[in-house]
């Protein structure tokens, strides 16, 4: 859907960052928990869903870019703007949900609402899944870590 292949490698750029943060935040948590650390699990869903905003973020570089492409037109460079612009000309695969998850972004960056670290994970799958039907990504992102420990005598 994005001609323009510069900007694309720039998304998925974006992307990646973000999966490979989460996946790096993931490895450190269990492997606090592991130590025990459980300190930690009393802020992990304030840590995930710092991973919000930039996942909406990065779909509102993707939505702005195929509007300047020609493929919808809006003023407005806002991603409500962007989305409800596009709703009926860009082939979305979950549109409302992504639209109701804005509402999620929008809660804990205006009103400190912080929602549960699975419900983050969903909705950045959401994301993902729709760069994918855009044909920005080509498949999900995944970044896999790993520890290993040295035992100290």
């Amino acid at each position: 859907m994005i001609l323009d292949d510069i900007a694309r490698k720039g998304l998925v750029d974006e992307w990646q960052t973000l999966r490979c943060s989460q996946g790096k935040v993931e490895i450190h948590y269990t492997a606090s928990c592991a130590m025990g650390g459980f300190m930690l699990s009393s802020i992990v869903d304030n840590i995930y869903a710092l991973f919000l905003p930039f996942g909406f973020s990065v779909l509102e570089h993707a939505l702005q870019q195929i509007r300047d492409e020609g493929k919808f037109t809006c003023r407005s460079s806002q991603l409500k703007a962007l989305m409800e612009a596009s709703k009926n000309i860009v082939s979305w695969r979950d549109y409302d949900t992504i639209y109701d998850a804005r509402d999620i972004r929008n809660q804990l960056t205006h009103e400190q609402v912080v929602p549960k670290s699975k419900d983050t994970f969903q909705i950045l799958d959401k994301i993902e899944q729709e760069l994918i039907q855009w044909g920005i990504l080509e498949v999900p992102v995944k970044y896999d870590f790993t520890l290993s420990f040295t035992p100290t005598t």
